[in-house]
């Protein structure tokens, strides 16, 4: 374990919105608490403190270590670091499986990212910290982990090698040590569970690039309590079924070199994708804009292993019978709307387009259709026709080869050109318009005791269910929006056998104008 320099490429961020009242959880946690305190006192008694490993060079040269104690149980003290600690053990305890509840090789545990700063500091009576979570507590137990060889600590300065500049500065990982696994052996997932009290409807405003979470009043937003009875309900249906990714060699081989022909990196499969099974709506600026659905572990994994995914409910949650449907035979399905945003746009308009909207005379190849598609979104999320092309030539995916594209595109969508540069506004809106869709048919679905997982504007299910799950989502966008009928919606399809196709939807467009987002 001595050797894990691989910080960068297998981590996730701590997840603290963990809690557990399994005995066997509880004793081990006191086992490690236990330990800490003995240590610490045996340390303090004689004026000296154990050093990790790193550390003993430099107490061997004469530099003196500061003694750390635990904080003293008067005005709550000992009471708070406790409450860090245990979030922390729950999560390093966690770290150890898979999505399947597999133990991990233990070169193969990912390090957890952590903000020590304070700068991530939230109020205590702020809605995202009802655990009252503060980065001096998390420097508190960290430090007295990490100074009795609990977890390993990576640096937080390093060199990136491939365009990162020397000195670059991020967040502090850690790792379990095998002592420390010795003492959670016995915890296994099914023991520690999701904190209810977690917020999982965020709003955020973007400032800079960089995300600030926004308090908000329920009593002041009439649609709070749907999105979150609903956002409730369709997690609970997620708990209800066991997901997991079983890829053999080959697989893995064919989606390597599918990545590699998209001129993509190739992905380290023995890198787990995490464990986390609840949703969470993020909302940008107001409830009326964003609001697309995150967290769970699968939406981490590649695209092209997506199809793959194996969907099961779990024994005791058997909603399937009287189907008829033997779901450990059936593979999965992958469908998502073509071209949605643009569609959307036309029919805001009043107009149904008949054509596909990443295709246009004189831009007609494979690589130009991909690059046009990237174009659109640029066209929707930045401010002006200069701020495109800047954020085109520094696209990796783009870049200059591939700028000429913004004019002949914005040309050809003359009839919605009005909609593009609004500083991400239009992008926003259509973000809120798809999340909804979603929202409708992950709860359509699932009451019908179905699996479906959402990937923004795409949904996963049993491959037997694929014109079941288009006609959802022809459904789910027909209620929301009942001027919006195109003569046909198309879906695109990638199934676990590895082949793909499209399927047309059932709707035609209404022919009224008065389309609202």
């Amino acid at each position: 374990m001595d050797d894990r320099n691989d910080y960068l490429d297998n981590s996730r961020p701590l997840d603290v919105w963990q809690r557990s009242d399994h005995p066997k959880a509880l004793a081990a946690a006191k086992k490690v608490a236990r330990f800490i305190q003995e240590q610490l006192e045996s340390t303090s008694s004689n004026g000296k403190r154990a050093a990790p490993k790193e550390e003993q060079q430099s107490e061997r040269s004469g530099r003196e270590s500061p003694i750390v104690r635990l904080p003293s149980s008067r005005g709550g003290g000992r009471k708070k670091f406790d409450n860090h600690l245990l979030r922390v053990l729950w999560d390093l305890a966690i770290s150890q499986f898979d999505s399947e509840g597999n133990l991990l090789p233990r070169n193969c545990i990912p390090w957890i990212a952590i903000q020590l700063s304070d700068e991530a500091s939230l109020r205590n009576d702020s809605r995202y910290n009802k655990c009252h979570w503060k980065p001096s507590q998390l420097r508190a137990v960290t430090d007295v982990l990490h100074l009795l060889g609990l977890i390993h600590k990576s640096p937080y300065k390093y060199v990136r090698e491939g365009g990162f500049e020397d000195g670059m500065s991020f967040s502090t990982r850690i790792l379990g040590t095998n002592l420390l696994w010795d003492m959670l052996y016995s915890v296994t997932p099914c023991m520690i569970e999701h904190d209810p009290d977690e917020e999982l409807v965020v709003l955020v405003e973007k400032i800079n690039k960089k995300r600030k979470l926004l308090e908000y009043d329920d009593n002041l937003h009439p649609e709070i309590p749907s999105i979150r009875e609903n956002l409730a309900e369709i997690n609970s249906l997620l708990s209800d079924l066991s997901i997991s990714l079983p890829l053999t060699l080959d697989l893995q081989a064919e989606i390597n070199e599918e990545r590699l022909r998209k001129g993509k990196r190739p992905c380290d499969f023995n890198i787990p994708p995490g464990t986390r099974m609840h949703y969470a709506r993020i909302f940008q600026d107001s409830f009326t804009t964003c609001g697309r659905f995150y967290g769970p572990w699968f939406q981490n994994i590649p695209a092209e292993a997506r199809p793959y995914l194996k969907l099961e409910h779990k024994p005791t949650t058997i909603k399937t019978a009287g189907h008829g449907i033997d779901y450990e035979n059936w593979g999965t399905s992958e469908i998502d709307f073509s071209s949605l945003h643009p569609v959307l746009l036309y029919a805001q308009a009043g107009i149904n387009i008949a054509t596909d909207p990443y295709t246009i005379p004189g831009y007609e190849t494979p690589h130009e259709r991909n690059a046009l598609k990237l174009v659109f979104q640029l066209l929707i999320n930045c401010k002006s026709l200069n701020s495109a092309k800047k954020a085109a030539r520094r696209n990796k995916k783009l870049g200059q080869k591939y700028a000429y594209l913004i004019e002949p595109l914005i040309d050809f969508h003359a009839p919605i050109k009005d909609r593009f540069f609004q500083d991400g506004q239009t992008g926003k809106e259509l973000q809120l318009i798809d999340s909804n869709i979603a929202e409708q048919v992950l709860l359509n679905f699932g009451r019908k005791g179905f699996p479906c997982l959402t990937i923004h504007d795409s949904f996963i299910t049993w491959d037997c269910l694929e014109s079941m799950l288009t006609m959802e989502m022809d459904q789910a966008l027909w209620t929301l929006y009942p001027n919006f009928k195109p003569e046909m919606t198309l879906y695109k399809v990638k199934r676990s056998d590895g082949s793909t196709g499209t399927k047309e939807g059932i709707f035609t467009y209404s022919g009224e104008d008065d389309f609202d987002c």
